[in-house]
């Protein structure tokens, strides 16, 4: 199916491919971002992770098929998918070299240490292959960038499944997020396995590893994309028996869009608890504004989801 072509047809858009099967662009009913608009095209349907708009583009492949038809064949899309991820990540994981890794972040200059402690990373995360820098091509010379590298683990099992690297100052054109290439993408970070049935759910990778380190690495920690992850990144937490979603502060202009996530993790999620803060929470710790006691007291008194 031209997906391209069709959309361009139907809302005057610009698609641009970002997987096997998968286009991004800006949404045309809410006119937001450039990768908000996802379409699909084995099947042709499309989404907005903003607003929420979905349908199907104009095509005589879609046309006429019943919901249970265009179920089948999702379902069919998402197990070849799966299982090519499967097959490749076996494969990094037998032949990826983590020296390398260590390499570049034992090289750390006592300015870059400087920076990833007023970022919140400590010493003991900086003397282990966390943190460090990456190697990126600028201007045609390769130079060190300052970068935290956060190993990306399956909470299934226990495995680093991707390295994300957040470049702490991305230089003109490169994204302050990368990850390792030729390894099947990760929906989240989760800490190590440790004791226990509550989790802790943060924003982004950056605040999952200070909230971890701040809680004396006694609570398991995951950071998700995002509000609004994928429905199957949010049904991997539900093994645990009490889920504590920590969600940056929202624009009172986002309030419904807010209230919306929070309503999927909770149809999704059997004990899901609230923590609304007024300030993002590694901000909080980094700058002492909030004590480990009173950040517990928080997560104890969460409030009741689900």
């Amino acid at each position: 199916m031209d997906v391209a072509s069709l959309a361009f047809q139907q809302f005057g858009i610009t698609l641009k491919r970002t997987g096997r099967l998968e286009w991004h662009g800006a949404c045309p009913f809410c006119k937001s971002g450039k990768d908000r608009f996802m379409a699909w095209e084995d099947i042709g349907n499309y989404y907005c992770r903003k607003c929420g708009s979905k349908g199907f583009l104009s095509s005589h492949e879609s046309i006429g098929l019943t919901r249970e038809e265009l179920g089948a064949i999702r379902e069919e899309r998402d197990r070849k998918i799966r299982a090519e991820r499967e097959m490749s990540l076996k494969e990094w994981q037998a032949t990826f070299d983590f020296s390398q890794i260590q390499k570049w972040h034992s090289q750390l200059t006592p300015k870059m240490r400087d920076e990833w402690n007023v970022a919140g990373i400590p010493d003991a995360v900086l003397d282990s292959y966390c943190v460090g820098y990456t190697q990126k091509f600028v201007g045609g010379i390769q130079k060190p960038i300052a970068s935290y590298t956060i190993p990306i683990i399956s909470n299934e099992t226990n495995k680093v499944i991707n390295i994300q690297y957040r470049l702490i100052d991305p230089p003109a054109g490169v994204g302050k997020y990368r990850q390792v290439s030729n390894i099947p993408a990760a929906p989240a970070y989760m800490s190590s396995a440790t004791e226990g049935d509550v989790l802790v759910v943060v924003e982004g990778w950056k605040k999952a590893v200070v909230v971890f380190e701040f809680l004396g690495k006694t609570t398991q920690v995951v950071g998700i994309p995002g509000i609004s992850p994928h429905d199957e990144v949010i049904r991997t937490l539900s093994k645990f028996k009490k889920v504590i979603l920590i969600p940056d502060p929202f624009p009172s202009k986002d309030r419904d869009l807010f209230g919306r996530a929070v309503k999927r993790f909770s149809s999704l999620l059997e004990n899901l608890y609230l923590v609304s803060l007024f300030e993002k929470p590694d901000d909080l710790i980094i700058s002492g504004a909030v004590s480990l006691r009173q950040f517990n007291f928080m997560l104890d008194n969460a409030r009741k989801m689900s």
